[in-house]
């Protein structure tokens, strides 16, 4: 799955969806949305990309399964990158912000560059540069910008969509994929809580909410050593859990099982 570099502001884009005519404007959208976000259920997650990049951190808001907000951002040498896309009840991208937070050195507020991008029936209709002056549709940063969001959107969207988290949270099961299909990466905070042995290593991690999450140990990775040596001396550690969702073929029981499968661990101080 392609993830669109977080990076640039060249290349922030947003997604469209439904193509029939919407009542409501993407100012509407954006007043409506940040109104009601207490009553939308949420989900927030960091993903890894490529190695020598920072990671993003995504948080998305939705009802009845339909998305109505997803915020993206990612560190980068003191500034923090950000795209923030807003959707309409049928699902229709309609509004996003891409903001870079740029980092001060005399102790003040950091400075904060921002564009905005208003979309009707999945194209762009309005982008208003960090000057707060409207773009020129001629001008070629338009058509970019229009092409970037929309794949980002997606990006995000079809990531989201295809964590077990999200499938949970609006009650279905998660879909049946193919052996090897991978739905995502990404990693996660907590403390070491123990193990369990089934078929695999069980890897518990308590988070801070209380609650444990649970990754399946395939092949123990060298990070892995010092902790399970000494299982119950390691209760408590805080650790970071790197880790790959995918269908994992299970030769004991006959089929192909998704799973979130540890691929190694950081120790946090």
């Amino acid at each position: 799955m392609k993830l669109f570099p977080l990076f640039a502001l060249a290349g922030l884009c947003l997604i469209p969806s439904g193509m029939a005519q919407q009542a409501a404007t993407p100012a509407q959208i954006f007043v409506e949305v940040n109104r009601d976000l207490n009553g939308y259920k949420s989900l927030e997650h960091a993903y890894e990309v490529k190695e020598g990049e920072e990671p993003f951190e995504a948080k998305a808001w939705f009802s009845g399964g339909v998305f109505r907000r997803i915020k993206a951002s990612q560190k980068a040498e003191g500034s923090v990158l950000t795209r923030d896309f807003y959707y309409d009840p049928e699902g229709a991208l309609r509004f996003a912000l891409a903001s870079l937070a740029l980092e001060t050195k005399d102790a003040k507020p950091a400075r904060l560059v921002e564009e905005r991008f208003d979309f009707e029936n999945g194209k762009l209709v309005r982008y208003l540069g960090p000057d707060k002056q409207p773009v020129a549709k001629a001008d070629k940063n338009f058509a970019e910008m229009e092409t970037a969001l929309v794949e980002m959107s997606q990006d995000l969207i079809e990531r989201i969509e295809g964590s077990t988290a999200y499938a949970g949270m609006i009650g279905e099961d998660a879909p049946k994929a193919a052996a090897g299909t991978v739905f995502g990466a990404g990693y996660s905070d907590g403390t070491f809580a123990g193990t369990e042995q089934g078929d695999y290593l069980h890897l518990d991690i308590e988070q801070a909410d209380g609650g444990i999450e649970t990754f399946f140990v395939i092949k123990p990775d060298a990070s892995l050593e010092p902790i399970l040596k000494d299982v119950a001396a390691s209760k408590g550690t805080k650790l970071r859990v790197h880790w790959t969702e995918k269908m994992q073929d299970i030769p004991e029981a006959g089929e192909a099982t998704r799973l979130k499968i540890c691929d190694r661990v950081e120790v946090l101080k």
